[in-house]
Order: C-alpha cells, then sequence, then structure tokens
C-alpha cells in the first residue's frame, strides 16, 4: 500500500509548470510588464521628482567680510553666512546684514531643480564684504557686550556666555586693512609691533580683566588676544610663547591685574578663605541664589507635612474647596 502511494506522489519536475490566470480579460504577457513599469514610475516619482516639487530651490553659501552675518531673503532669515543655507526657488531680494556695518543688499533669482534634487542638489556661492558704518568700533561693542554679561554674575556655568570679545576679535581680524579709523589701528598693532622686535602689546586684556568673575571670561580674552595677534590665522608653535611674554610683561607694569589670574583655580579675585558674602559682588550673587534655595527647600518641607492632612481631605471630599488657586483644606 505504502509502495503504491509513494509511485502517485513522485512527479517528474519537468511535468510541473505555474501559469498565471488573465486579469480583466488581459493575459500575463500584457498586464505582468504593465505592473513592472508601474512599480519603477512609482519608485523614480517619488525618489527622483517628488523631493524637488516639494523642496524646490537651492543651497546658498555667502561667504561675508566680516563672518557671522544674517542672510535674509524676502524678509525671511535663512540663517548666518559662512555656512550653505536653503533658499526656496523664486525671484527677491537679498539682504547680508550685521550690527554695526552697512548692509547689503540686492535683487536676485534664486534657481532650483526639480529631477533627482536629493542626488544633484542646486548649490549657489558669492561674496559679500561689508564695511564699517561711522563711529561704530567692533572693539568698543565687543567690550561693552562683555562687560554687560559679566554683569550678571557667575552661575556656575548655568548658562553658557556668548564669546563677545572672540567675536570682535575675528570681526577686526578679517577687517584689517578695510577698516578706518582707530579700529584699524588696533589690528594692525600686534603686527607692527611684531615687525619692530618688540613684544606684540595685549589689545582686550586691560580692558577686559576688569570684568573677568571666572575661567571662561579668561578663556573668552585669550582667544581674542590669539586672533588679534595672528591676525585671524590658528595660534601656531611660534605665536603662542610670545603671548605668554606679552602677558608677563603686561603683569609686570599692571600688577593690579595679577590677582585675576586666580580665576584660573575657580576662585574669585581678590576672596580669601575668611571673607563674607558682602566682600565682592560674586558673592551676593551666589548669597542670593543660595537664599532662593533655602526657601524652595522650606517650601518643599511644609508640602510634606501637610500630606496627610491632604489625604485625610482626599477620604472626605466634601470638605475641599473649589478655586481657581491650589486647593486648600476648611478649618
Amino acid at each position: 500500500m505504502s509502495a503504491r502511494n509513494n509511485t502517485e506522489s513522485e512527479t517528474p519536475v519537468e511535468s510541473i509548470s505555474v501559469s498565471l490566470k488573465p486579469v480583466l480579460g488581459l493575459s500575463p504577457r500584457l498586464y505582468v510588464p504593465i505592473l513592472w513599469l508601474f512599480l519603477i514610475g512609482l519608485a523614480v516619482f517619488f525618489l527622483l521628482i517628488l523631493p524637488g516639487l516639494r523642496r524646490n530651490g537651492t543651497w546658498l553659501t555667502v561667504d561675508t567680510l566680516p563672518p557671522g552675518c544674517e542672510v535674509i531673503f524676502n524678509g525671511q532669515r535663512l540663517g548666518p553666512s559662512g555656512k550653505p543655507v536653503w533658499a526656496p526657488k523664486g525671484e527677491g531680494i537679498l539682504e547680508v546684514r550685521k550690527p554695526g556695518f552697512s548692509s547689503f543688499s540686492e535683487e536676485t533669482t534664486v534657481p532650483g531643480r526639480v529631477f533627482a534634487s536629493r542626488l544633484f542638489p542646486s548649490k549657489r556661492y558669492m561674496q559679500v564684504i561689508l564695511t564699517v558704518n561711522d563711529h561704530f568700533s567692533p572693539q568698543a561693542a565687543g567690550l561693552n557686550s562683555f562687560a554687560g554679561w559679566a554683569g550678571t554674575g557667575p552661575e556656575n556655568g548655568r548658562y553658557a556666555l556668548p564669546p563677545s570679545l572672540t567675536q570682535a576679535a575675528a570681526d577686526l581680524a578679517s577687517l584689517e586693512g578695510a577698516l578706518e579709523g582707530g579700529a584699524s589701528d588696533n589690528a594692525a598693532a600686534p603686527k607692527a609691533a611684531a615687525a619692530e622686535g618688540k613684544k606684540p602689546p595685549l589689545t582686550w586684556a586691560p580692558a577686559a580683566l576688569p570684568f573677568s568673575l571666572d575661567q571662561r571670561h579668561l578663556a573668552d580674552i585669550l582667544r581674542a588676544e590669539i586672533i588679534t595677534g595672528g591676525g585671524g590665522a590658528p595660534a601656531g608653535a611660534a605665536q603662542l610663547p610670545e603671548l605668554i611674554a606679552a602677558a608677563a610683561v603686561f603683569l609686570d607694569n599692571n600688577p593690579q591685574y595679577a590677582s585675576a589670574l586666580t580665576l584660573l583655580s575657580g576662585q574669585q579675585p581678590g576672596k580669601t578663605g575668611s571673607s563674607t558674602p558682602e566682600e565682592t559682588e560674586a558673592d551676593m550673587f551666589s548669597a542670593k541664589a543660595a537664599a532662593e534655595k533655602e526657601a524652595v527647600n522650606r517650601r518643599t518641607e511644609k508640602l510634606i507635612a501637610a500630606f496627610p492632612a491632604l489625604w485625610q481631605a482626599k477620604r472626605c471630599p466634601a470638605q475641599w474647596t473649589t478655586r481657581s488657586s491650589p486647593l486648600r483644606i476648611r478649618k
């Protein structure tokens, strides 16, 4: 019996055939190629055409002097200069702005690409040079911003301080030779001193050190001195010793600034172990923060102490008072 079943179940492979049935009166030889063409066309549309239809425009890179300008197209901020920003296709007014500098504006047409925009995006590049407005000094503006942020007090890293002096030094270095008046002289002073064989003077430290309250301020001053001394170029092995020598000469001639070096150890200048919170302005900020923290702790302790009464009131809902303020218990 088993031999008979095995003989009947064994079918030659050559005799097996698979055929598709007609669909809507169409033979398989007709609708199978149509189905494949539809799937390929759908993939091409979603991958190569739809991205260009949804976001048609150009990646625009605007290099500016000074750096860090705002790029605006038709009143819409695209982003900072020096980096690729997306501009939608169309005609409009392209503007480049920065406080203290003249604005650049021109009518332009932004092209676009529809097909294969993800693989081969449209790109454009342009350069813009802004001139300094009359009676504006990047160095004075940077020091003013540095002093303003220093007035907020040392918050132990609660927020990030903007590198005001670093940005101002970058503006001076990028505009060296094009600035007019005192700003150009300040930017060229380190190179002139080096050409005469003298140690380059410190440009930012004399005015910024009195406002320094923590290590981040010293780092901003150091970066600004490096940028100014090197004309915007990265600090080299020969520049750092010159900067250290200039700092040593500066501290010898101005010993009143030597106390700022205590910031490197996380202490406040002129502060001793027996000092009181009223000795420096930084201590006043610390005392205020401690008082606020103590007040929050007291409120938390009161809430924990009142928890049994709140639980009892929850068991007796009729005792709750309905108000917009936090719920209270009637006495």
